[in-house]
């Protein structure tokens, strides 16, 4: 219950843009919400137990093994790609859409 509000969970802090010395891809400024030990605890042990759960073969993002490659080169010989970015996904996504999640979706 503690950790259940959202004052003081996080330390926000921006990493400044750079640019890599050896390959020259630049990297834009950004802000990290790095969660205080007590809740970085909680979410480890959340994302070990979702890590339980077998990823569908069209997921790529944010999945142990996969990557922006392995979703390429599943896309090799489509006729057509249509990529998109969703902006600030994480930020625009509420509470009520992860306890859905977990309530309906995991049960």
């Amino acid at each position: 219950r503690r950790l259940s509000g959202d004052d003081g969970n996080f330390e926000i802090f921006e990493l400044k843009a750079e640019e890599c010395e050896f390959t020259g891809a630049k990297r834009k400024a950004r802000l990290v919400q790095n969660p205080i030990t007590d809740l970085k605890s909680v979410l480890s042990r959340i994302a070990k137990l979702l890590a339980r759960i077998h990823s569908p073969d069209f997921c790529h993002g944010a999945t142990s093994g996969r990557s922006y490659r392995s979703n390429a080169l599943a896309h090799v010989d489509a006729k057509s790609v249509a990529t998109f970015d969703l902006q600030e996904f994480f930020p625009s996504t509420t509470s009520k859409q992860v306890f859905r999640f977990f309530h309906e979706d995991l049960q």
